[in-house]
């Protein structure tokens, strides 16, 4: 299994939920938040391309989640696959990347994120 990007920091603490096997539960200072398949593919791609990066978009991350307490990280927020999250924030990486004026562009999508 792939090390998750986001296991250098510290703050991020993994955990598990049975109920939800496909995603990546984390808490951050009794926090919690789950981590999408396609989220991370995006913040992969954005690490591979632009790592320099990462360290910011992590850290708005980490400050969404101990703004909003219950966060999914979702490719798409109107079909999240992560179950029982009804009291929970659903957001996508375009709104990690807007928050930080962020923009990317995929050429092998022609799609854009961020701004």
């Amino acid at each position: 299994m792939r090390m998750s990007i986001l296991n250098p920091y510290h703050r991020f603490v993994l955990s598990q939920d049975l109920r939800n096997p496909f995603s990546l539960c984390y808490t951050v200072d009794h926090h919690r938040c789950y981590i999408e398949p396609g989220f991370m593919a995006l913040l992969r791609a954005i690490d591979e391309r632009e790592p320099h990066h990462i360290p910011r978009i992590v850290h708005e991350i980490e400050t969404l989640v101990i703004e909003h307490q219950r966060v999914v990280f979702a490719l798409d927020f109107e079909h999240p696959i992560t179950q029982h999250i009804d009291d929970y924030s659903v957001l996508e990486l375009q709104d990690v990347l807007n928050r930080l004026h962020l923009h990317f562009y995929s050429a092998n999508t022609g799609s854009h994120l961020g701004d």
